[in-house]
């Protein structure tokens, strides 16, 4: 899930898509972070019975994530988050 417009996110998504389960880019589902609804939406395009984690560098972004039962870490500027995504990863 981004705030960006895909055309400036192509290059980059199109390496990463292989990884990805979804991808909603704000401008492409006319709604953007904070708001509940492009969290829904992205709720709707994973599997229930995968955990899902949302990394986001504001804390107000992760809110609505929370309250979708998602893990989340905060992207900090020291980028500690880093370590914890791996964690995730390798479970």
């Amino acid at each position: 899930m981004s705030n960006h417009r895909s055309e400036w996110l192509q290059p980059v998504m199109d390496r990463l898509r292989p990884f990805l389960t979804s991808m909603t880019i704000s401008a492409e589902v006319g709604v953007a972070k904070p708001d509940p609804i492009i969290y829904k939406i992205c709720n709707k395009q994973t599997d229930p019975d995968r955990p899902i984690l949302f990394v986001d560098n504001k804390l107000e972004n992760l809110i609505p994530a929370i309250d979708l039962g998602w893990q989340t870490i905060h992207a900090d500027p020291d980028h500690e988050w880093i370590s914890k995504v791996d964690q995730f990863v390798r479970g």
